[in-house]
């Protein structure tokens, strides 16, 4: 009978424990609820760059796209790796520049806003 109430109240705290996604929970009996907080949480901002065809040498200009169609401001965006001609503005995470070799380019940008990222997939056919 012990066993079962013992199982039930551990059952209950877990279900009650007042956790948030990205967050690592402990419990213990001396000190309470530890929650800790994870930096750099992934995130879905329904962002994305899509695939893109473009000849060798002309101008590329990438703008990053919501899946709603709502506006993609507040974000900051980054980029390492980047092809040679290629540039990322980290405010509003226009991709510029020129390509002048034939072939598949791709690398990731991070967008960035409160403390979670998402990292967008950029793909480009250069013919």
């Amino acid at each position: 009978m012990l066993r079962k109430i013992v199982i039930a109240a551990l059952s209950a705290s877990f279900i009650t424990s007042p956790v948030a996604a990205g967050q690592i929970f402990w419990r213990s009996p001396t000190s309470g609820v530890l929650a800790i907080t994870a930096a750099n949480t992934p995130a879905d901002f329904g962002l994305s760059y899509g695939s893109v065809n473009v000849r060798a040498g002309t101008n590329l200009a990438l703008t990053p796209m919501s899946r709603d169609g709502g506006n993609v401001h507040g974000f900051t965006f980054a980029a390492s790796g980047l092809p040679a001609g290629i540039v990322v503005d980290p405010a509003t995470g226009r991709i510029g520049g020129k390509l002048f070799i034939v072939g598949t380019v791709s690398f990731d940008v991070i967008a960035s806003r409160n403390g979670q990222q998402q990292t967008l997939s950029v793909v480009i056919k250069v013919a």
